[in-house]
């Protein structure tokens, strides 16, 4: 098949939607096809969005981890253990990033 009639992409349909004689009804299958792609793509871009809140939330992860532990070179995938972080360090660390969420969410933590 020459590429032009190669679908770029598939959709799933329940069922067809039928004319009063019986025949499908191209005009309400288009429509339900147009609906189904919408919807995938509005799903597609939720995806898209919520990639890119995570790597805004682990490029602010790994500025705390580096303003903490003074060192500017550590990678996300670094055991911190070896790059010379302790308990205590990552406890601060872990305050840290809980503080921030807390802040940049809004919500305060308050301790009766």
């Amino acid at each position: 098949m020459p590429p032009a009639m190669i679908p770029s992409e598939f959709v799933n349909v329940e069922r067809f939607p039928l004319s009063t004689n019986g025949k499908i009804d191209r005009k309400g299958l288009a429509e339900s096809i147009q609906k189904n792609i919408k919807v995938k793509h509005n799903a597609k871009a939720t995806l898209i969005s919520q990639k890119k809140e995570y790597v805004e939330l682990a490029k602010s992860i790994k500025k705390i981890v580096c303003s903490i532990s003074g060192n500017d070179y550590i990678d996300y995938e670094d055991n911190l253990l070896e790059n010379g972080l302790d308990s205590l360090l990552l406890s601060q660390i872990s305050g840290r990033i809980v503080s921030d969420i807390q802040e940049a969410q809004g919500i305060w933590n308050t301790k009766y």
